[in-house]
């Protein structure tokens, strides 16, 4: 006699959950580079931070302890966030925002810059794009 398994209440459970697990499946089932690269965009688009460290530290956990530090090392560097510019320290307000900019992850750069250009006016955009144009 076969074991009867306890039926889910599937339509409890959160739509990103369910997304998730089918593109599990799917990668999975592709056994492909880009698949597994996928998936990792789809868990970030669906599942919140605390859920995301939990399927990570499972996902660590299964491996055996030697494959686990060669994943670290093949997932590179990884950028923390400096986070936002303090106020200036000293009286030179260049120099300290070159000191938060090269501690700075790219992402945040490129949020702080967009952010930036958005209220400036059109005669310091102008500027600012003329400088760019000249460090090429």
């Amino acid at each position: 006699m076969t074991e009867r398994r306890a039926k889910l209440p599937w339509h409890l459970f959160k739509a990103e959950h369910k997304a998730v697990g089918r593109s599990v499946c799917f990668a999975l089932g592709a056994d492909d580079t880009d698949a597994w690269f996928m998936l990792s965009q789809i868990i970030f688009a669906r599942l919140e931070p605390e859920e995301q460290a939990g399927l990570a530290f499972a996902a660590m956990r299964a491996l055996p302890s030697d494959i686990r530090w060669d994943l670290l090392e093949a997932m590179g560097e990884v950028e923390l966030p400096t986070g936002s510019p303090l106020p200036p320290f000293t009286e030179d307000i260049a120099s300290d925002a070159n000191w938060w900019a090269s501690s700075a992850s790219n992402e945040e750069l490129r949020a702080y810059f967009v952010a930036i250009i958005n209220y400036m006016s059109d005669d310091d955009k102008k500027i600012a794009a003329q400088k760019l144009l000249r460090k090429q």
